[in-house]
């Protein structure tokens, strides 16, 4: 029996598991990124449920407390939307971060493949 050639689908050399093992790593922390971001949104939102109950005690609340607890309860408000603004924002970075790491990988198999560049460049626009 003839033994069979073996070929490799990707270069395999110290700077391909390095590129590998840090698409890896960008990938696991946008991942956590994204949940972490995900949870501060169900937080901002849990808080500004909590306000919207608490709007419905004014009316036992006393008459002289009455315009701080308004205060209070808008100031509420006010940081649940900054909060859940900003949570939105980072899952938006993490979603990003994400198409970037699994994206990267591919570019940096097709950069040392040795393919000539016009296959490479054919390649990219599929």
């Amino acid at each position: 029996m003839g033994k069979q050639l073996q070929t490799k689908t990707t270069p395999y050399d110290k700077g391909w598991k390095r590129l590998d093992l840090f698409g890896r790593k960008a990938y696991s922390s946008a991942t956590l990124q994204f949940h972490i971001a995900n949870y501060s949104a169900l937080l901002a939102k849990y808080t500004h449920n909590t306000f919207s109950q608490m709007s419905s005690f004014i009316e036992h609340i006393p008459a002289d407390k009455k315009e701080q607890y308004k205060a209070n309860i808008a100031e509420g408000f006010l940081i649940a939307g900054m909060a859940l603004q900003a949570s939105l924002d980072s899952a938006d970075t993490a979603a990003r971060s994400i198409a970037t790491s699994i994206v990267m990988p591919r570019a940096s198999w097709l950069h040392l493949s040795g393919f000539p560049r016009e296959v490479q460049m054919t390649v990219v626009t599929f």
